[in-house]
């Protein structure tokens, strides 16, 4: 994280204000005084002076929607082959960690947080929270399509909820989900007879993904995860 924007989220001062005490002199890191620009520091290890006082941010809670990109990994953790996953597209004080996944080749709405209350709350099927996915196939969807994908599946032995499924177009429709087994929806999809072209997570409880554009994420207000916890569409 920038020097300047780790001050402005501790509550020193704007992040231009920010810029100009350390220009001043009035910023240290790890016992040296800073005056360039730029400066990245790890809010996590670094100890940071301003005045000579120590600056920190306060641990709250911290909730974050972003628009997983295709082709990227749901981690938080880079690894030599892992290419781009989601913490490239994350600047945050604090870390965070995604509640439940999206697969490479999907894209959508994913929820990170800090809190593992929210995580287990938003994450868990028991708490019944929907999931709302835009997915396009390799062919025409019939009408005996949708009805099957709104049943009920076997997938790991495991017997999935009744799903709710709209057609949008010839090749297109969404599906509501409840749970979230492994790629259960390029399953489904395969056992009534479809090929998953394109998958796109909108929505998750009473968040919509909008008009958010590929990387682009929001903090959400304290309001916004609250209802989000308590809205299971039921």
């Amino acid at each position: 994280m920038r020097l300047h924007v780790f001050l402005a989220k501790a509550g020193i001062a704007s992040r231009r204000k920010s810029e100009q005490y350390i220009s001043e002199g009035l910023v240290s890191v790890n016992g040296k005084r800073v005056t360039g620009m730029g400066v990245q520091i790890d809010p996590q290890k670094d100890k940071v002076l301003f005045n000579g006082k120590p600056v920190q941010i306060e641990n709250e809670i911290v909730c974050i929607a972003l628009y997983k990109p295709r082709g990227v990994v749901t981690t938080m953790q880079r690894g030599k082959e892992t290419g781009p996953v989601i913490q490239d597209f994350l600047e945050v004080p604090v870390r965070v960690f995604p509640v439940g996944r999206l697969d490479k080749d999907s894209e959508g709405l994913i929820i990170l947080t800090n809190d593992g209350e929210i995580a287990l709350k938003l994450g868990h099927p028991r708490y019944e929270h929907e999931k709302e996915y835009r997915v396009a196939v390799d062919k025409t969807v019939t009408d005996a399509h949708l009805k099957r994908l709104s049943r009920p599946f076997f997938i790991d032995g495991y017997r999935t909820r009744p799903a709710q499924v709209s057609k949008i177009d010839d090749k297109e429709f969404t599906i509501v989900l409840k749970e979230g087994r492994k790629r259960q929806i390029r399953r489904m999809c395969e056992m009534a007879g479809l090929q998953v072209v394109r998958l796109m997570r909108t929505r998750i409880g009473s968040v919509a993904i909008g008009n958010m554009r590929p990387g682009q994420s929001k903090t959400l207000s304290a309001k916004t995860v609250k209802d989000m916890l308590h809205d299971t569409n039921s």
